[in-house]
């Protein structure tokens, strides 16, 4: 049975982390890898179709070895997303945001992107 992922609201540009580290469903069942999947970006969200009443937050986490990307979209009160969104705009983010500062603590990542031109 797979366990299920509880996600809290964090007081950060972010706006929410697991509960648990996020592992590779694909490297498990092909190599028997425990990979650790890093996350790749934040998106703020709003339901355009619901008058903007569901707010989300996308995470995009990515596996650095066989690059498969896993969404959760992560319902997040609207207190918290105007907070964690004037945040945001306080730091020229907006909506999307990208944690580089996360990806240059792992050597091989660091690495990878290094070779294509991000550092």
């Amino acid at each position: 049975m797979e366990r299920k992922l509880k996600w809290k609201q964090i007081n950060d540009v972010i706006a929410v982390e697991p509960s648990d580290d996020i592992y590779c469903p694909y490297c498990k069942l092909f190599y028997g890898l425990d990979n650790k999947m890093m996350l790749r970006k934040s998106v703020l969200a709003s339901s355009y179709e619901l008058e903007y009443t569901n707010r989300v937050v996308d995470m995009y986490y990515k596996c650095s070895t066989c690059d498969l990307v896993i969404p959760f979209g992560i319902p997040i009160t609207k207190e918290h997303y105007d907070k964690i969104n004037k945040m945001r705009i306080e730091r020229g983010i907006g909506d999307i945001y990208a944690p580089t500062d996360l990806w240059g603590k792992d050597k091989e990542i660091k690495k990878r992107l290094k070779d294509i031109g991000y550092w």
